[in-house]
């Protein structure tokens, strides 16, 4: 059918048209379901909710689909994955979730102030932190007959113990990403600080190590090359975590342990993070904990 139309007749038309199709449009946005939101827990007013730089892609084995708990879902929004045939404890669970939650919460605050950025925890833990695999031994008091976690470095490639028969048989080790490997039974919870403590100590050294996916970090971060090897040995006390203590409690153990500074770098981050840095000086020590992640984690040069 042909329409003939005057010039305030197709005006009148063409408004027409468009006024039907923004109804239709209106009705669809209002009866459209509400997106899921990215992350579990509640999200803070006024932070930027953005997804992680990198999400675990697992083509190891892992804990099936049908025996996970949601706290391992959560666990993976940090960009960590869980490994393991034998599923972690609820405990056990609830201590890497407490440790990464504390160092998630640090890292936003953290990138605030050097970048201005407004990060979710979630985000600024794996933007931080980088991509970490943990593999618990859920009944296993030590890893390797000594520590009860240990942190194997970039690829796997560095802590000898994590590449000794019978600590991880498999002997298989990622790409890319950081491998954790820790003694679920040394977590338990006759002990609520020890777990949460010793799981953000580990994750830490995906820092001190260096050589890792911060390039302009090649050393390793490190807390006490900022504060002063006499800062670091007169405060090391006020630390609520001391799960490297062995390695630096005195002077002795600093000569024997070459990597000594590393462990109080990460005893310091980890009582920063959950808030166990004690006695009089514990706002000032704190402070030093953070400035130091800003200028030699965040910023890559010395302040």
């Amino acid at each position: 059918m042909q329409l003939a139309l005057t010039h305030t007749g197709t005006y009148r038309f063409v408004v027409a048209l468009l006024s039907s199709l923004a109804s239709v449009f209106m009705l669809s946005c209002v009866s459209r379901p509400p997106e899921s939101p990215t992350f579990i827990g509640t999200i803070t007013p006024g932070v930027d909710i953005e997804t992680p730089l990198w999400r675990p892609t697992v083509n190891y084995p892992s804990t099936s689909p049908a025996t996970r708990e949601p706290l391992l879902d959560e666990i993976e929004h940090y960009g960590v994955v869980i490994l393991d045939h034998e599923l972690p404890t609820l405990y056990q669970q609830q201590a890497i979730l407490s440790a990464l939650h504390a160092l998630g919460l640090k890292a936003a605050e953290v990138y605030e102030a050097a970048a201005g950025l407004h990060l979710s925890g979630h985000s600024a833990f794996a933007r931080l932190f980088g991509p970490t695999y943990v593999r618990v031994y859920p009944s296993k008091l030590t890893v390797d007959g000594i520590h009860a976690a240990i942190n194997c470095g970039w690829k796997g490639r560095d802590a000898r113990g994590c590449a000794a028969p019978g600590t991880y048989p498999e002997q298989v080790f990622f790409t890319q990403g950081w491998l954790i490997l820790v003694a679920g039974d040394s977590i338990n919870d006759s002990d609520v600080s020890f777990g949460d403590g010793l799981i953000a100590h580990e994750l830490v050294h995906n820092l001190t190590w260096g050589r890792g996916h911060l390039p302009d970090n090649v050393e390793g971060f490190s807390f006490v090359r900022y504060v002063g090897d006499e800062f670091a040995i007169r405060y090391f006390d006020t630390f609520g975590v001391q799960v490297g203590q062995d390695a630096y409690n005195d002077e002795a153990s600093r000569a024997s342990n070459t990597r000594w500074r590393t462990e109080v770098t990460a005893d310091a981050v980890a009582s920063w993070a959950l808030d166990r840095i004690n006695g009089p000086y514990a706002v000032s020590i704190a402070d030093y904990v953070r400035k130091s992640i800003i200028c030699d984690v965040t910023i890559g040069s010395n302040c």
